[in-house]
């Protein structure tokens, strides 16, 4: 006699009017927003204003006094800044915590990364934790 268990109950219900706001993930060079992360945010821009959505810029390091002013001024409507020691150099697992946490307790509608090895690999890894959806190497929003 053969028997099967039944199929396991992995899907929860979203509710997609709890997500908002686009989330972009800024990287700087010296003290100033990178050349890339300024092209983000016009990207992001893009997605934010289809989805009828804020553009939130994300800032994590250490010493990002200017930063926040910057990306306001190339774009977005608000930022996020995670000021702390701790992040003063790309250390990838501190950096994953912290937007694990932000990201659960602030539901972005989407989160946009560079497409470098380390927003690669920050973005697959993240996608991972929090149980979401991953597109890679976009060349342009639609």
């Amino acid at each position: 006699m053969s028997s099967t268990a039944p199929a396991a109950q992995t899907s929860a219900k979203v509710n997609l009017a709890d997500y908002k706001d686009v989330w972009v993930f800024l990287q700087r060079q010296d003290n100033r927003l990178s050349k890339d992360s300024l092209e983000l945010l016009a990207a992001g821009r893009k997605v934010a204003d289809q989805a009828g959505q804020k553009l939130v810029g994300l800032i994590l390091g250490s010493n990002l006094r200017g930063l926040p002013e910057e990306a306001i001024d190339y774009g977005a409507d608000l930022v996020l800044v995670v000021d702390d020691p701790a992040l003063r150099t790309y250390h990838t697992m501190r950096i994953i915590d912290t937007l694990e946490s932000m990201s659960l307790k602030r539901k972005p509608y989407a989160i946009i990364f560079l497409a470098t090895e380390f927003g690669r690999e920050i973005a697959a890894r993240l996608a991972y934790r929090v149980h979401s959806g991953l597109a890679t190497d976009n060349v342009d929003f639609e």
